[in-house]
């Protein structure tokens, strides 16, 4: 009885096995033609273990395509100033599908970009490791994946190591280039010289994600609206002087940072997170440490900066300032100060460990004698004996009012002074007291 050879792409419903159309699994024959037919012919395609060399860009068009392999077994090895994977022609949308566990890993001669995406709708990437040669040849000059006017893509488990030039970008910052409601999760970006993570656009999320060891820092967002970056962390990021790990700023509106850990160990003159040109961000959860560095800030404010909130866990192990206000101070900042470790420093005043405000509507006695004075407390929990207390309310004629935490704290007293002319009742109404500790 003869037998016949049945090939793994010849089973009803199987994806098309690229080693059928010719792919060469040790690298040394040029596997593009035989992996571009593939692409081609199916809406499926795997890529099994091997290394699989390759000289123009994979392309890959059309609605519902998905590509798999088996892993960091399975190496696109380009060749050539080229993109390794283009997905989308940059006119025409190229709506679902996605990319799955590949490595790409350039060969000889650096290359663009490893993953290049233009005009892609829900396409998502997940377990895709893109790593340079060594420590002394590194690869993919321009960026480790790019996409341009892509929306609702998920980028999942991405690996990017040894690479000279950005990690993951989002749009150009031209318009037209965007990207809008991007999710990043559980990314990593190691030992790059440019930025770990970049984007423009709206509505983007990166959860789980860190950098190490990026010169251009971890991450670099601008002109973006709806920005939430959560856990994850990000170390030794930035270059020594004037460099920063996370940076927000030209014209970001609304978004938050929360849970995420950055270690600067001792670069000088280094912005853990810089702002600028921002209205509306919440800062909670975050922790800094190794800002020892001369000149360094864990939260640096440049220019019109407004409504920021910073409710964190904040330098534990000390520096210089953690607020700064840079070329313009913030129109509204709110700190919740029993998070603040060491203080927050707001220009070139002293810093400040507790901010603490209250109301009250207040009916204050009569002052009866010339010179007098009359008083009313408020409670205030936190306030303690030596405090800052500044009081505003409603305007009682010649009167002055002085207020203090008297001994034992918790509490501010108001005091309403009469030193000449005719005996004065106070004005009743609400009244604000501000403590602050130093």
């Amino acid at each position: 009885m003869s037998l016949t050879k049945v090939s793994f792409s010849m089973i009803s419903g199987a994806p098309a096995n690229i080693l059928d159309y010719g792919a060469d699994p040790t690298g040394v024959a040029d596997s593009t033609t035989a992996i571009q037919a593939a692409l081609d012919a199916s809406s499926n395609v795997y890529i099994p273990s091997g290394t699989y060399k390759t000289t123009a860009a994979l392309s890959i068009t059309g609605n519902s395509k998905f590509v798999h392999g088996d892993g960091a077994n399975s190496v696109i090895k380009p060749y050539g100033a080229i993109n390794a994977i283009q997905v989308g022609d940059g006119i025409n949308n190229v709506n679902l599908g996605g990319i799955s566990n590949i490595l790409i890993q350039a060969g000889t001669t650096t290359v663009l970009r490893g993953i290049y995406m233009r005009n892609a709708r829900e396409f998502d990437l997940y377990g895709i490791t893109l790593f340079g040669i060594d420590d002394s040849n590194r690869s993919f000059v321009n960026q480790a994946v790019l996409c341009t006017y892509c929306w609702r893509n998920n980028l999942t488990s991405i690996y990017g190591a040894y690479i000279t030039g950005d990690g993951i970008v989002l749009g150009t910052g031209t318009v037209g280039t965007e990207c809008n409601a991007m999710t990043l999760t559980g990314c990593k970006l190691n030992r790059l010289t440019g930025t770990g993570y970049a984007g423009y656009g709206a509505g983007h999320t990166l959860s789980g994600c860190s950098a190490e060891a990026c010169t251009g820092g971890g991450a670099l967002f601008q002109y973006v609206a709806g920005l939430a970056i959560s856990g994850g962390y990000f170390e030794q990021c930035g270059a020594a002087n004037l460099g920063h790990t996370i940076k927000i700023g030209t014209s970001q509106n609304a978004g938050s940072i929360t849970g995420v850990y950055i270690a600067a160990s001792g670069l000088t003159n280094h912005r853990a997170i810089e702002l600028d040109t921002i209205n509306g961000l919440f800062v909670s959860g975050v922790n800094f440490t190794g800002l020892t560095g001369a000149g360094s800030y864990g939260i640096y404010t440049g220019a019109s900066v407004g409504g920021v909130i910073a409710l964190a866990n904040v330098n534990e192990n000390g520096s210089p300032g953690i607020l700064y206000g840079g070329t313009s101070y913030p129109s509204s900042i709110t700190f919740d100060g029993a998070n603040l470790n060491n203080g927050a420093s707001i220009g070139s005043g002293s810093t400040i460990t507790k901010y603490i405000s209250t109301t009250s509507v207040l009916t204050p006695p009569a002052i009866t004698s010339v010179p007098g004075y009359c008083e009313t407390i408020i409670a205030v929990s936190g306030a303690a004996v030596g405090d800052t207390v500044t009081v505003g309310g409603p305007v009682s004629g010649t009167l002055t009012m002085v207020a203090y935490v008297p001994t034992g704290g918790a509490s501010v007293n108001i005091r309403w002074l009469q030193l000449s002319g005719p005996p004065e009742t106070p004005v009743s109404g609400t009244y604000r007291v501000d403590v602050w500790q130093h």
